[in-house]
């Protein structure tokens, strides 16, 4: 059976090929460069080669007037010097001593090395993928592009075009195609063709190319200049701390010497980003004119919005990465987990993509044209491109153009993890793409069903409605079954009060939290500022009234919540019983793993749901500590304020460790045969001591993520199976609410 399908798909791909070939065996008519553009280029090249002689000028400048100060000096005789009276003396020697600081901080950028970089694209083998330089060379011929020397590929949302060696390069056609593997996952081969054919297009702009590589390199040494900082500064801020005046005089003398020729090294950098920019947008311009040649105006605007797609679905995929990471997981192929992305894109989010798009607007210092500019100026060219292919396969996956794309796509994604993570970076972590798409997926399922079984978002930091005795069989299954119909009634009834009561409840905890934390605050002695905390009063006699007020509204609330709840939990106890009932789980696909799970996850949601609970107090102080801090900078003399930080931080401290103790030995309710984790190890594997204020925070804000997040996912599952349940009772399931409309 398998040795009939490959010849018929190694034949396919074959005729694919071929057709590729015939639709690129055609010249594209040179973009045209105008005389104004080479008077441009040959103008910003000479504007910015002036650049770096303004800062050698500027060296010299110093250098001379530190001469003159040394030589004038020298010629005033040694009662001048010392004269009370006649101050020149002391700025002689104080400006002999400082220009020369200054002049080491503006020759300290000529010797910044930049870091190696690890991340380097993956370099291809002319013999490991023949037809992809083929296809290469004839698009190039087509374009009237030099052939690039080498291609390389990455995990990159992008593609691009530069000169191989660098400056090595500069005076020859050593150049190097790098080629974003999710692109050509993610895009058709007339998309990814017209990709191509833009590079090539910044190839064919030889003079342009070069001027644009030497222009980039200065602006990059300038902005590094300006902003760049190392231990140099900080041997410099550290030495203005100590306490001889005339010591400290002297250094801030000098750091506002350093101050100002950065100043106007950012002058420089400012204008010669502003030059070269207006060049690059240009040849960006050009590029796409060679883009809509090749593959027709329309492909390039469809193109366009295929790329912006792809790029918030990398946001997506970096958004999945992290939670498998802290799972102990990561996909084995990158490219195909960001596609993967693409069909989540909901379509709220590609209209408003869309409208993004539209509104964007080209900006001083932008390197490339805004979207619409560039869609308006390819329309321009009003062509259909001389690529073309018959109908059934102009839409054919741009895989086609390499002979192992998946092995291909795994090997970077080996060298993005190894470039990012380094030695934390372990193999064994790595499982297939397509099965945590799947999980993936299936979890997203889930939450919509969650959504749709309650009908509102349910608070997080209340516990979540569901009995001990969710898994036990019910005595009548009859009675079990008129409870899951009664309490779905009961829930849909109380469902427009319960989410009035939700917004409330959520506005009186918010302003618990505000005038709880002015009042730690005021505890202090502080003053403070009512705007700051988003109050209306600074008073203390007003602010304990409403501290008090918005408490007893918490509790009153919540209690009001019960009514909803309860008929919640009916609902969702007695119909997780019912798979007890052979009659009910003999119906349902994949009875006996869908039971199983059940099984396994309900006390691990009611463990959850009760750790949520426990955290709200330790998120209470989390606030305040971060309230009372933000107090510490103009206050670091009030003994009051550090005391009350400190309490609070070993008060946070001690909670943390009781927490992490509730979570010991516990396992993590989403373990797989390749990852086993405990609960402590994912949400909270080390406590920070009582004075790590930043670790305080930071492993507080994380715990409370990542224990809100399993609560969801673990009531998502349950509430997915509970849904299925109710489906076989007859219960169609309820529509998926539009909460931004509610």
């Amino acid at each position: 059976m398998t040795e009939q399908v490959k010849p018929r798909a190694s034949s396919r791909r074959q005729e694919v090929r071929e057709h590729l070939l015939k639709a690129v065996d055609a010249e594209i008519e040179p973009v045209p460069i105008s005389a104004m553009y080479r008077c441009g280029i040959v103008l910003i090249g000479g504007v910015m080669l002036l650049l770096p002689v303004a800062y050698l000028v500027l060296l010299l400048l110093l250098g001379h007037t530190v001469y003159w100060h040394a030589m004038y000096l020298n010629a005033m005789s040694q009662a001048q010097v010392k004269s009370p009276s006649d101050f020149s003396g002391v700025v002689l020697v104080a400006a002999v001593i400082l220009i020369p600081v200054v002049m080491l901080f503006l020759l300290n950028p000529l010797f910044y090395r930049d870091p190696k970089d690890e991340g380097k694209p993956q370099r291809l083998k002319e013999s490991a993928e023949p037809f992809l330089f083929e296809y290469v060379a004839a698009i190039c011929d087509s374009v009237g592009a030099p052939v690039p020397k080498s291609i390389r590929v990455n995990c990159d949302v992008n593609a691009s075009a530069s000169l191989r060696r660098g400056f090595s390069s500069l005076f020859s056609n050593d150049l190097t195609l790098t080629i974003g593997l999710p692109l050509v996952a993610g895009m058709t081969v007339r998309e990814l063709t017209g990709v191509l054919a833009h590079e090539f297009g910044h190839f064919a702009q030889t003079t342009g190319m070069r001027a644009n590589f030497v222009t980039s390199n200065i602006n990059y040494w300038f902005w590094r200049a300006v902003y760049k900082r190392d231990g140099l500064d900080e041997m410099l801020v550290n030495a203005s701390r100590v306490w001889d005046v005339r010591i400290v005089a002297f250094v801030y003398l000098a750091r506002i010497g350093v101050w100002m020729t950065r100043q106007v090294l950012f002058v420089l950098a400012w204008l010669g980003s502003a030059i070269s920019c207006l060049m690059m947008r240009q040849m960006e311009f050009d590029a796409d004119r060679y883009e809509a040649r090749m593959v027709g105006s329309h492909a390039f605007a469809k193109s366009t919005m295929r790329l912006q797609q792809l790029g918030y679905a990398n946001f997506m995929a970096m958004h999945d990465l992290e939670r498998f990471y802290d799972e102990s997981r990561l996909a084995d192929n990158l490219s195909k987990l960001i596609v993967s992305n693409v069909p989540r894109i909901t379509p709220e989010i590609r209209k408003a993509l869309r409208d993004h798009q539209r509104a964007q607007k080209t900006g001083l210092f932008d390197t490339h044209p805004a979207d619409p500019d560039r869609i308006k100026s390819a329309r321009q060219e009003q062509t259909d491109g001389i690529w073309q292919m018959p109908a059934e396969l102009e839409n054919c996956a741009a895989s086609v153009l390499f002979d192992d794309f998946d092995r291909l796509c795994r090997i970077c994604t080996l060298e993005f993890y190894e470039a990012r993570l380094g030695d934390e970076f372990d193999k064994k972590r790595l499982t297939s793409t397509d099965e945590l798409v799947s999980e993936r997926d299936a979890e997203f399922e889930a939450r919509n069903a969650l959504d749709r079984y309650f009908q509102v978002h349910l608070p997080i930091m209340q516990p979540l409605p569901l009995s001990e005795s969710a898994m036990e069989k019910p005595a009548n299954p009859k009675e079990a079954v008129q409870r899951v119909k009664d309490g779905r009634e009961a829930l849909l009834k109380s469902v427009p009060e319960y989410r009035a009561l939700c917004q409330r409840l959520e506005k009186a905890e918010s302003l618990m939290m505000t005038t709880g934390e002015a009042l730690a605050c005021l505890d202090c002695g502080l003053k403070i500022n009512a705007a700051y905390f988003g109050l209306k009063t600074s008073r203390r006699r007003e602010l304990q009234e409403t501290h008090e007020r918005a408490r007893e509204g918490v509790q009153h609330l919540a209690a009001s919540l019960m009514e909803f709840e309860s008929n919640a939990s009916v609902r969702l106890t007695h119909a997780l019983q019912l798979l007890n009932v052979s009659a009910v789980a003999s119906r349902l696909e994949n009875a006996e793993e869908v039971c199983a799970e059940a099984r396994r996850l309900v006390p691990e949601a009611l463990f959850v749901s009760s750790l949520m609970a426990e955290l709200g107090p330790t998120q209470i102080l989390y606030r305040r500590v971060a309230a009372l801090f933000g107090q510490i900078e103009k206050n670091q003399q009030n003994r009051r304020l550090i005391e009350k930080i400190i309490d609070q931080m070993q008060k946070m401290h001690n909670r943390l460790e009781a927490v992490q103790q509730q979570m010991k030995d516990r396992d993590y309710p989403f373990n797989t045969e390749k990852m086993m984790l405990t609960l402590e190890k994912y949400a909270l594997p080390t406590v920070p001591d009582a004075d790590d204020l930043y670790g305080l925070v930071t492993v507080t804000q994380n715990l409370y993520e990542k224990i809100a997040g399993l609560q969801v996912r673990l009531f998502a599952r349950l509430a997915h199976t509970a849904e299925q349940v109710e489906t076989i009772l007859g219960l169609p399931p309820l529509p998926q609410p539009d909460f931004d409309k509610t």
